[in-house]
């Protein structure tokens, strides 16, 4: 190993980045990689760097990702990251159903109910939430930022059948 590549290496050890190290000899950060690479020296990554007994800890206390980047000073696809990095099983989006998921849970089949929404796209966070939590349901604009909500009946056991010019799906009401 060449003596820059030691000293580098050392450099890395002692906690500085790829990029840093790369500034201080006035080559690019590619350059060092592949030294790195060349040499066998195992390429440190953001996501070990958290504390996993914390993560841990926040994550299981229901702490969305967003809010445990904050605290942790990261960015959320590194929180990401380090759920998988240690193993650390991740909560299904079905299990909360988005913001309006209670409400849409409460609402009656056939039901319809005015809310007012300010928000950049409310037909999309309603049928989100809908989806997530398994209900059908109609969203239609009843004037400056209100929406009639409209649940429907769900269907089970569903078929395709292909039947010419088009597939028909043939479902048993709820």
């Amino acid at each position: 190993m060449k003596r820059d590549t030691q000293e580098m290496a050392e450099l890395y050890r002692q906690g500085k980045t790829m990029q840093e190290i790369a500034d201080i000899y006035g080559i690019i950060k590619q350059a060092v990689h592949a030294r790195f690479a060349r040499a066998g020296i195992r390429r440190r990554y953001k996501y070990q760097s958290i504390n996993k007994e914390r993560l841990q800890q926040l994550y299981e206390e229901n702490v969305s990702i967003a809010e445990i980047a904050k605290l942790l000073g990261a960015d959320r696809e590194i929180i990401s990251q380090a759920l998988s990095y240690y193993k650390i099983p991740k909560r299904g989006r079905l299990k909360t159903g988005g913001k309006h998921a209670d409400f849409l849970r409460t609402l009656e089949i056939g039901a319809t109910v005015q809310i007012t929404l300010d928000v950049k796209n409310p037909h999309a966070v309603f049928h989100r939430s809908a989806a997530n939590i398994g209900i059908k349901i109609t969203v239609r604009s009843s004037g400056d930022k209100k929406f009639d909500v409209t649940r429907k009946p769900s269907y089970t056991n569903c078929s395709v059948q292909k039947v010419r010019p088009r597939r028909q799906v043939r479902c048993r009401k709820e």
